[in-house]
């Protein structure tokens, strides 16, 4: 079983303040049986245009119940709004495969 989810910074800050991180605290329409897991990715990105681009979608502190989504930026990058969506995956509904990969780990 499977269900999806998003979320915008503009829910939780004006475009006018940029900040360097965004949270919101999100709860899974129905508890799952273990926590899900949750592939994130970006489908918002309004920032600013200086420096490289340091910006980082996130699902963090993962429970049966929730989780916390996080929008963030270091080292100069701005944001000024941005958007994130989540698949959530039980834990025993295995069409999927989902993990991460840092580009550090081909290229050290």
């Amino acid at each position: 079983m499977s269900s999806t989810g998003s979320w915008k910074t503009q829910e939780v800050n004006s475009w006018d303040n940029p900040q360097n991180e965004m949270t919101k605290e999100v709860t899974f329409g129905k508890p799952f049986v273990a926590p899900p897991r949750l592939p994130v990715g970006f489908n918002e990105l309004d920032l600013g245009r200086y420096d490289h681009i340091r910006v980082t979608a996130n699902a963090e502190n993962i429970t049966k119940e929730g989780f916390t989504a996080s929008l963030n930026t270091w080292e100069g990058s701005v944001i000024y709004s941005a958007g994130a969506s989540w698949f959530e995956l039980a834990p025993g509904y295995l069409e999927f495969q989902c993990g991460e990969f840092s580009t550090k780990d081909d290229h050290p």
